[in-house]
């Protein structure tokens, strides 16, 4: 476990070491391609930025889910990206942990987010995580990436909150192109547009979370993003 520079890297190979199977190369690429897209990403170019709607809808669903002193609570949030999301979100959160796999961004956040607790390890794999140890998992628009396990994150998410805790999961449903707002999402390797992807992938996680016996699980939409959300069983 390699904690210079104050992250903590776990389940994650270095691509200098010999022996690297399959998956921890498709990791390492993963990573790579999330800090060249996120690690400098502002909101000028995103969504997000025609306003704070995404923020109401998150606290809404909190409130709906009767925890509207989230902050007060142990909230991991998987897939923090540079920390941008954090803003007037996490920040007074007393107990943080925040996870991502790409390195430059997840430094970037630590200055965002100098509370949290910084963990450099990819969502299908939180061993360095407490089972049944967190109130809240959170994780936005990061679901919906290329080459990622939503079932295997889903498993983790479920392991890491306790009985009867929350989790929430949204995916992007738009994106900005020369200042407009395009509905849908990318079909991956192509510049084709699916309006219907995004709520593909909401559905897969719904069911998924039923199957995980998650209750109370619910689903709501803003213009750009779509939201999943449950609760673990008790």
């Amino acid at each position: 476990m390699d904690k210079s520079d104050g992250i903590c890297n776990v389940a994650y190979t270095s691509s200098r070491k010999t022996g690297l199977d399959v998956h921890s190369l498709v990791l390492e690429a993963r990573a790579e391609a999330f800090d060249k897209k996120y690690a400098d990403r502002t909101y000028d170019d995103d969504g997000r930025g025609l306003g704070d709607y995404w923020k109401k809808s998150i606290r809404r669903i909190l409130e709906e889910m009767e925890a509207h002193d989230f902050e007060n609570r142990k909230v991991i949030v998987v897939g923090i990206g540079n920390g941008l999301e954090g803003i007037d979100l996490y920040n007074n959160c007393r107990s943080l942990i925040a996870v991502d796999i790409a390195r430059k961004s997840l430094k970037k956040a630590s200055r965002i987010l100098p509370n949290a607790r910084m963990l450099r390890a990819p969502a299908e794999n939180l061993n360095d995580i407490s089972s049944s140890s967190q109130d809240i998992y959170l994780s936005l628009r990061t679901y919906q990436s290329t080459y990622f396990d939503r079932n295997a994150a889903l498993r983790e998410a479920y392991r890491v909150v306790r009985q009867g805790g929350i989790v929430i999961i949204s995916v992007a449903n738009g994106f900005l192109e020369q200042g407009s707002l395009i509905q849908g999402l990318l079909i991956p390797g192509t510049t084709v547009v699916d309006r219907n992807l995004g709520f593909q992938i909401a559905n897969q996680i719904r069911n998924r979370m039923s199957l995980l016996n998650f209750e109370e699980i619910g689903m709501c939409t803003s213009f750009d993003e779509i939201y999943v959300f449950g609760r673990r069983s008790k």
